[in-house]
């Protein structure tokens, strides 16, 4: 035989399997470093969602406390009321003041709430996108590495198996 048709025929089924499955390894890593891009993505957003959360809740310690100072100024204009009868007039206003300021802090208080509620899904929604996109990432990991038993193992590339199943 000549050199040439004994390279030919030893290139070609090499070639035939190199090249297949190469191909296999480099979609499956492509897939596995697109899902990893993902996981981080998803990863980011439920940070910052635990972030708007803590701020949410933060601001609802506020709310909750503007809301007792600006009651106990109610409760102090009321005893001023009753002490002093020349101040009535100034008195009132800086009462009705107060309770505005109360209902304001109370639709702050209920609006942040609202929010914190909004947020706290919004968190467990990305944290079960990342628990899913981690699940993908594992899958896409185990086809990579399949992929990489057969690039290392001629015999266990998918034409060599049908071959030898329908040969045995």
């Amino acid at each position: 035989m000549q050199p040439k048709t004994v390279a030919l025929l030893v290139g070609v089924p090499i070639g035939l399997y190199v090249v297949p499955a190469s191909y296999q390894v480099y979609g499956a890593k492509k897939e596995e470093s697109r899902i990893e891009g993902q996981v981080v993505a998803e990863k980011a957003a439920a940070a910052k969602a635990v972030a708007a959360q803590q701020r949410e809740e933060a601001a609802i310690r506020g709310f909750e406390q503007a809301v007792e100072a600006r009651r106990a100024d109610v409760e102090t204009v009321d005893a001023e009321l009753a002490v002093v009868q020349q101040r009535l007039g100034e008195l009132q206003e800086l009462r009705t003041l107060r309770l505005k300021e109360a209902a304001e802090a109370q639709d702050a208080l209920e609006q942040s709430k609202a929010k914190l509620v909004a947020v706290v899904q919004d968190a467990r929604r990305h944290e079960q996108a990342a628990t899913a996109a981690q699940a993908a990432l594992a899958e896409a990991h185990a086809k990579a590495l399949a992929a990489k038993r057969g690039l290392n193992n001629p015999l266990e590339h998918p034409l060599v198996r049908a071959f030898r199943s329908r040969a045995g």
